[in-house]
């Protein structure tokens, strides 16, 4: 049995607490889509609030890590994930379900959150990519 301090046992249950995160989203977007949505947005917006006070501060990257004030990489630690994934997030769950995901059955929702997870992971890494980019001026 593997130990609980091996980083392959840390990242699986990392991964598995972001798709149990994930699936919980959008579960409550598919009954409580206006709440939802709101929350993420706010979720967003105080990420961005965060990315625009550590490019004001000057936050920049050289590779492997990030140069400014500790204020600001504090900033930049909290708002990237937030603004990233909250976007995404408020983006994929504004879509309304496909019409053959509607017919309430299991199958067709767990098909819908996969679908939901796999857009969320493509929208994540583009959005990501140009917000690291445009925040911190590093182009790998």
């Amino acid at each position: 049995m593997a130990a609980a301090s091996e980083p392959g046992y840390l990242a699986f249950l990392s991964i598995g607490a972001y798709v149990a995160v994930l699936v919980a989203t959008f579960a409550l977007a598919r009954r409580w889509q206006r709440a939802t949505c709101s929350f993420l947005a706010s979720i967003a917006i105080v990420g961005i609030v965060f990315l625009g006070w550590s490019w004001v501060h000057g936050i920049s990257a050289l590779p492997g890590k990030l140069v400014g004030s500790p204020e600001a990489q504090f900033a930049f630690r909290v708002g990237f994930p937030s603004s990233v994934l909250g976007t995404v997030l408020f983006v994929v769950c504004l879509a309304p379900s496909p019409a053959r995901f509607r017919d309430g059955t299991v199958k067709s929702i767990v098909a819908e959150f996969i679908c939901r997870i796999f857009v969320t992971y493509l929208l994540s890494a583009i959005v990501g990519m140009i917000a690291y980019t445009v925040v911190t001026g590093y182009v790998k």
